[in-house]
């Protein structure tokens, strides 16, 4: 067997470990499945343009942009031209919902 196929089944072979608690990840697991169960979107809800503006202001400038071309410093100098149109994306995300709950 080559390494690099040695690899690839270490990657994709699941691990148990003898040193596992069993009874908190029964749990992590029911809390997880209650939590998911349980979670209702509102999908009545407006996103203002300060909550958009705060958080665009907590962007680190210098960094890379994404695929998008979009860089932290287009939203930031932008940020009073583009923060009620995001703003107006995003309730209307939220109300539609786009991201499927269930």
């Amino acid at each position: 067997m080559t390494q690099c196929e040695i690899y690839f089944k270490k990657l994709y072979t699941p691990a148990e470990s003898k040193d596992f608690d069993e009874p908190w990840r029964l749990v992590v697991e029911e809390s997880v499945d209650r939590a998911s169960n349980e979670f209702i979107l509102d999908t009545d809800v407006t996103v203002q343009s300060t909550l958009v503006t705060e958080c665009i202001r907590t962007l680190t400038k210098g960094k890379a942009c994404g695929t998008d071309g979009i860089t932290h410093e287009h939203l930031l100098y932008g940020c009073s031209v583009i923060a009620t149109p995001l703003a107006g994306v995003y309730t209307q995300i939220i109300g539609a919902d786009i991201f499927q709950t269930r």
